[in-house]
C-alpha cells in the first residue's frame, strides 16, 4: 500500500480515505483528536470514531484507544496496519505490536518507540 499523508488546515488526510483531526469531513473516516460524547458511527455520509472501542467502517478495521487524555488509532486497512500514536500513553495502555507504520505526533514518542525496541515505520506527522 502507496501512503500518501497530507497536511491541511484542518488536519491531517492519509491515503484520501482517513482524517485525523477535530472536524466532521464528508465521505472520509473521521478519527477524532479527543473524546466525543456521542458517536457518529456510519450515520449516512459520515463516518466518526470520537468513542473508544472496535469499528469496521467501509472494509477498514479501526480500534480506538483512550489514553493520556487523548484517543489514539490502530488502524487496518487492505493490509497494512497502522497505529496513529498522539503521546506515549498508549504504549502503556495497549499493546502496539504487529504494526506496519506507526505515525506519531512528536519525536519524543518517536524515540519511546526506539527504546522499546518495536519494529515497523514510524513517522512523524507534527512537530
Amino acid at each position: 500500500m502507496t501512503l500518501t499523508l497530507e497536511k491541511k488546515d484542518w488536519g491531517i488526510l492519509l491515503w484520501e480515505r482517513l482524517y485525523l483531526g477535530d472536524e466532521i469531513v464528508k465521505d472520509r473516516i473521521c478519527l477524532a483528536l479527543k473524546k466525543g460524547e456521542a458517536m457518529n458511527y456510519g450515520e449516512g455520509e459520515i463516518s466518526a470514531v470520537s468513542f473508544p472501542g472496535e469499528y469496521d467502517i467501509q472494509d477498514v478495521s479501526v480500534k480506538c484507544i483512550d489514553a493520556g487524555d487523548a484517543l489514539h488509532y490502530i488502524v487496518h486497512i487492505e493490509d497494512t496496519r497502522i497505529a496513529i500514536l498522539q503521546s506515549s500513553a498508549a504504549l502503556e495502555k495497549e499493546n502496539i505490536e504487529n504494526i506496519d507504520q506507526r505515525f506519531v505526533m512528536d519525536g519524543s514518542i518517536e524515540k519511546e518507540i526506539q527504546n522499546l525496541e518495536l519494529e515497523g515505520e514510524v513517522i512523524v506527522i507534527e512537530e
